[in-house]
């Protein structure tokens, strides 16, 4: 059990600094790419290399860079490409490319050329677009500028880069979120020494045990390393960052997984075998208190109970501060173990006076009275893990005002209306309304600080029924009386209202065009088909759907809350795991009295499984309601915020799971003890005799029934 608990330590904490080293090797892999496609303005009278612009395009709600190029001297081309985009040619890169399942993409920025390559892409996970426009732009176009050379110091703000994190915040998440189990996993290691006999804590005896403990964190070391060194050869995608990490982002080579394997297993080694190196400071054999912690304060209550309190009124909505509502949280996270413990407790007193003459059952008792310490630190780490990562999930899926605004636009005006922006949009307006025809397209001006609608009589006429054409500017109730599906999308969007918004004359030029609306009555076919002609007729134009800025963060929003879960999952199976290696060793270390109890593997069991369960169970109950009043109370202060139902329900059954498996595993190494011809029958063929590590209580005989030599157990 020992040898498992440490291999297991050492690839948890060999994994964890795998995964940050990664990150931040990816991260400064990153920079250097990103730098090296940033393109240098032209300064002085240095000579243009080529005219840059770059706007963006959004597939399922992930925002990316469209990059418009048009060379004007022999050059290099950027980095990634093989040579200069042709008029009305596009470059995708493969993940772009890999995430078109419609085929819409590799025409909608003109005929597709290629992938462009690794070393013009930030990740291989990026969506990156090149392209050349068919009709070069204007001079005077402001979205253009002129280029002498790829590369700088300082990269560009990248719109696929808009929402990057530095790798400090993926190196913190991940410490965070493995650091309990490992520090679990190396106490429950340092809790199973193999033999507390004298002659094992001599020098020669403390280091045996220090090589042994050293050689298995080294097998679990190098298994999580070379793990995840072919995990590397096949390029994997980091947790939170969504960055693809590939081998020839890592440097070090073999020295760097050395160094990895070697670093964590003599940290994992010296952390399990200390308390083997201070074995001679404690006593043999520690009394055992035979009714449990009653001496226990009852303050961890009192305050548990303030706690709760602040927590329903803060999910009945109640204003409270923030440090009202963390002060309260934390307390819950603290008080949790106590009051896990004290159930465990209670539970074992109630078994124990029911117990009636089932020796498992009394048995099971005093453990839970006497040595169910390892539940309070079960709960502690489970609690870290189970609220942490709940807290984080009711946070990053929290939607502001912006963000449900965005989402109600989707649910209610849908891909109906269409915008287009662009910096030369006033140049392309003609070309675009010929291409979709007048009755559907709107332009967005501004006049006299108003923003107002402008558009042929054909296109006001798609905004309801009874429509006039007006001759000047007119509040859009005058228009017409019953608006059409357009007309209720457009006052959804605020671009309209019925009381104040004005349509100016079609005639004419408008002076400060903003924006084109164009009515989309075909779905998700339309869109493609006008972001095909925008972009083949605009130059750098945006193409986005409403309130599509805001869904973008909502999109990310949810990619992160999938992270969290995955990696929360983990770290509960490893706490768990751990849980149970944890109680299964206290359960071993006062299993005298247990297999002076059993006359059988199957009666240890009984005894395992009557002791652990409930032990466990309660404190997995505990912390789970602790992690469920900590997200109904942030929803009910925030008014949004996810629930992780699935992932703290999951945490019962799977605490159930484990606490069989640690009873199986005290059935295996159980001793149990044999009837002896010639002993007392009264004793179940056993001797009575009385031991150190009891003192009188109630079940005091039951305490001090121990196995005799020549039975096939162990004396003393």
């Amino acid at each position: 059990m020992r040898s498992a608990a440490v291999a297991l330590t050492g690839a948890v904490a060999a994994l964890v600094g795998w995964l940050v080293v990664g990150g931040y090797d990816i991260d400064a892999a990153r920079q250097e790419r990103l730098s090296q496609r940033s393109p240098v303005m032209v300064s002085g009278a240095a000579p243009a290399l080529a005219r840059y612009g770059e706007s963006g395009d959004v597939l399922d709600g992930r925002q990316f860079s469209v990059v418009g190029l048009v060379p004007l001297a022999d050059g290099p081309p950027p980095p990634g490409l093989p040579r200069w985009p042709e008029p009305g040619e596009a470059w995708l890169s493969p993940a772009l490319l890999a995430a078109d399942e419609t085929g819409d993409l590799r025409s909608r920025y003109g005929r597709f050329a290629g992938a462009i390559g690794a070393a013009g892409l930030a990740d291989l996970n990026e969506f990156f677009v090149y392209y050349r426009p068919v009709d070069p732009p204007a001079t005077t176009a402001e979205s253009w500028r002129s280029i002498s050379a790829w590369g700088q110091s300082h990269p560009f703000a990248w719109v696929s880069s808009a929402r990057d994190r530095p790798p400090e915040v993926f190196a913190g998440f991940v410490v965070c979120l493995a650091g309990p189990p490992a520090v679990l996993l190396a106490h429950v290691a340092g809790r199973t020494r193999r033999s507390r006999r004298p002659q094992e804590r001599t020098s020669v005896g403390l280091a045996r045990s220090l090589i042994e403990t050293l050689v298995a964190a080294t097998v679990g070391a190098a298994t999580a390393c070379a793990l995840g060194r072919w995990a590397l050869e096949l390029g994997v995608t980091l947790p939170i960052t969504g960055f693809r990490l590939t081998a020839g982002d890592v440097g070090g080579g073999l020295e760097r997984f050395v160094a990895l394997v070697v670093g964590a297993a003599v940290g994992v080694a010296v952390a399990a075998s200390i308390s083997d190196l201070t074995a001679h400071r404690r006593s043999a054999g520690r009394p055992l208190r035979a009714d449990g912690p009653s001496a226990e304060s009852a303050w961890p209550r009192r305050l548990a109970t303030v706690a709760v309190i602040v927590a329903v009124l803060a999910a009945t909505g109640m204003p409270l501060g923030g440090w009202v509502l963390g002060a309260a949280g934390l307390v819950l996270l603290v008080t949790a173990p106590f009051v896990a413990r004290r159930g465990a407790v209670a539970f074992g007193r109630r078994l124990g006076a029911s117990a009636g003459g089932h020796e498992h059952l009394a048995a099971a008792a005093r453990w839970l009275r006497t040595g169910s310490a390892p539940v309070a630190g079960f709960a502690a780490l489970l609690g870290l893990v189970l609220v942490g990562s709940t807290v984080v999930l009711c946070t990053v899926t929290r939607t502001g005002a912006e963000e449900a605004r965005a989402l109600h636009l989707r649910a209610t005006v849908g891909d109906r209306i269409i915008q287009i922006t662009s910096s030369d949009l006033a140049a392309g307006r003609a070309r675009l309304v010929e291409r979709l025809g007048a009755e559907r397209v709107l332009g967005v001006t501004t006049r006299d600080r108003r923003v107002v609608l402008t558009g042929a009589c054909a296109a006001l006429a798609q905004l309801g029924s009874a429509a006039t054409c007006p001759s000047a500017p007119t509040p859009i109730n005058r228009i017409t009386s019953r608006p059409s599906e357009f007309g209720r999308a457009l006052v959804t969007l605020g671009i309209v209202t019925a009381r104040s918004a004005e349509t100016p004359v079609p005639a004419g030029e408008p002076d400060g065009l903003r924006a084109l609306l164009v009515l989309n009555p075909d779905g998700a076919s339309g869109y493609r088909a006008i972001a095909r002609a925008a972009f083949a007729l605009v130059a750098l134009p945006e193409v986005s759907l409403p309130g599509q800025e805001w869904l973008g963060a909502v999109r990310k929003s949810h990619d992160d809350a999938g992270w969290v879960r995955l990696l929360a999952m983990i770290g509960i199976v490893i706490v768990l795991v751990a849980g149970a290696l944890d109680a299964a060793v206290s359960f071993t270390r006062h299993r005298r009295s247990v297999d002076a109890a059993a006359e059988s593997r199957r009666t240890t069991l009984a005894v395992s499984a009557w002791a652990m369960l409930p032990a466990l169970v309660i404190a997995c109950g505990t912390v789970t309601a602790v992690a469920y009043g900590a997200a109904l109370a942030l929803r009910g202060q925030y008014g949004s915020g996810e629930i992780p139902a699935t992932m703290l329900n999951s945490a019962l059954p799977l605490t159930i799971v484990a606490a069989a498996a640690g009873s199986l595993l005290c059935a295996a190494m159980s001793r149990p003890a044999c009837p002896c011809p010639g002993r007392s029958p009264g004793g179940n063929g056993r001797m009575r005799r009385r031991t150190s590590s009891t003192v009188a209580g109630p079940d005091s005989q039951a305490d001090t029934q121990a196995p005799s030599a020549g039975c096939g157990s162990p004396a003393g």
